[in-house]
């Protein structure tokens, strides 16, 4: 019956079936207002955006605008039957002002035939839906009720390393419309925030996943998230068995590298600084500011050779021993000197 009732449309329009590549009704409760916006993404430059009102019991009390801006907005009529395209790069924003009927419209995207010509691959990938299935929908996604929870949580791991571009990184990755951000971005749920008081791994699990909107995304599969927490690079001795006990979908893990030296130059920089919120500057100390970054080095060297984690480092010369070196690294005296530094 709805392919019935949209035939007379399409022929309307002069586009074939093919061409349509979102077709809903769309219901605004009365007395709600959509603010003025345009709409973005990949589809939104290919698409014809075509509106047809088909429950609009007061015409007159329903407020359509659309236009290049919030100055030039025009009022479109809404009168049932009504075909009409509109621009949705453009500005536009509607009000039911009813005060008890919904209003629904008709809403329908559909291509040009010459964009199948420029496209090397299909455009789409047809689903068959069996009868009475549901349907979830975000502003840029549609998945399949039966498909709920398929996708674990979360789907990827920024570990570091620090001043090394993690949290550009992680804003760039944010901008994608599947991408949704956690509750923090430094989550540290597998460092100084795991809960050693819970006693299973579910437990360890559900205590982790509250520090991302993973039960609210359940539904929709398509949806990704992550955090960036650059201290898990230094702490990997905690954090690699943390992870695979309660991640155990294997989450995709992303590190970023730089210059040893500018590295350190620039959390040098960053500790020293005298901007930041309360919060960054309590983090950061005191210690180095009165401090040059030569001395910091220095110091930093000579606490790890008393930590035993240098044994191959003269202070007094500044050079290495290689013989003790080769016999240290990956030896049990060097796991027992980095859990001990941890």
């Amino acid at each position: 019956k709805l392919h019935l009732a949209i035939h007379p449309i399409l022929q309307t329009l002069q586009i074939r079936q093919e061409q349509v590549v979102r077709c809903l009704l769309a219901g605004l409760p009365p007395g709600v207002t959509i603010p003025i916006h345009h709409d973005t993404g990949e589809w939104v430059k290919h698409t014809h955006r075509v509106h047809v009102p088909i429950i609009v019991p007061d015409p007159s009390k329903v407020l359509f605008r659309c236009g290049p801006t919030e100055q030039s907005m025009e009022r479109i009529d809404c009168t049932p039957g009504h075909v009409f395209e509109m621009n949705n790069q453009a500005k536009h924003a509607v009000t039911n002002g009813h005060e008890k009927e919904f209003r629904v419209h008709l809403i329908l995207d559909y291509v040009n035939e010459e964009f199948f010509e420029k496209r090397k691959k299909p455009v789409t990938t047809r689903v068959n839906l069996s009868p009475g299935e549901v349907l979830t929908q975000t502003r840029r996604s549609i998945d399949r009720a039966i498909e709920a929870g398929t996708r674990p949580q979360p789907s990827f791991l920024i570990l570091g390393a620090q001043k090394s571009g993690t949290t550009s990184l992680y804003e760039y990755l944010n901008q994608h419309p599947w991408v949704i951000r956690p509750k923090r971005r430094e989550t540290h749920c597998l460092d100084w925030r795991w809960d050693e008081t819970l006693k299973s791994t579910e437990e360890r699990r559900k205590h982790c996943l509250l520090f991302y909107y993973a039960a609210s995304m359940k539904p929709y599969p398509s949806l990704q998230t992550g955090d960036s927490t650059p201290s898990y690079l230094l702490d990997y001795y905690r954090v690699i068995p943390r992870l695979k006990e309660v991640f155990e979908h294997e989450p995709r893990m992303i590190i970023l590298t730089r210059d040893p030296i500018r590295r350190a130059v620039s959390h040098y920089a960053m500790v020293t600084s005298s901007d930041g919120t309360k919060e960054q500057m309590a983090a950061r100390g005191v210690e180095w500011r009165e401090k040059s970054f030569e001395t910091v080095i220095d110091d930093d060297i000579k606490n790890m050779k008393e930590d035993g984690l240098l044994p191959y480092w003269d202070l007094e010369t500044k050079t290495m021993d290689r013989e003790i070196f080769d016999k240290f690294v990956d030896s049990p005296e060097e796991d027992v000197a980095l859990g001990r530094d941890i």
